[in-house]
């Protein structure tokens, strides 16, 4: 009698453990769907996808520099306040603001380029962001030409 109440506490116990395992099991993949759900959000791609060209932005305009090296706000000198540092070996924090405004509008204006080219057929929609998207590009360009010269003639 003994060895048949072991027996069913076996199989009780294994049963419980099968349970278990479903209810596990169950909750895993509630959880990974929730997950994957939120992942394919298009205002959690949208998140990402800008996420990455910010720090590519950021990168790029030069944060690396000013968080290793001792730095100022901006350059004065004989009365009046440069953003750009003129030499090579330096940066600002305000250099570094200003070339990823830079940068931004670029990338602004090359994303408006795609949109106006993918996206719209009207025509009159197509003129104004082709519009946009030159003055953008445009600014960027002038920008970030005026702050190499800057920063190479000092």
């Amino acid at each position: 009698m003994n060895e048949s109440f072991k027996t069913k506490k076996e199989h009780i116990s294994s049963s419980f453990k099968k349970i278990e395992k479903k209810k596990f099991s169950n909750l895993l993949n509630k959880f990974n769907s929730f997950i994957h759900s939120i992942y394919k959000s298009k205002i959690i791609q949208f998140f990402i996808q800008y996420s990455y060209v910010s720090i590519v932005i950021l990168l790029t305009s030069g944060i690396l520099f000013i968080l290793f090296q001792e730095t100022v706000a901006f350059w004065q000198t004989s009365g009046y306040i440069k953003l750009i540092f003129p030499r090579i070996g330096f940066q600002t924090y305000s250099e570094v603001i200003a070339i990823s405004t830079y940068y931004f509008f670029g990338f602004i204006g090359v994303l408006l380029y795609y949109f106006a080219l993918t996206k719209f057929h009207e025509e009159k929609t197509l003129k104004y962001m082709l519009l946009a998207s030159f003055i953008f590009i445009l600014f960027s360009f002038i920008g970030i030409s005026l702050a190499f010269i800057d920063k190479i003639s000092g």
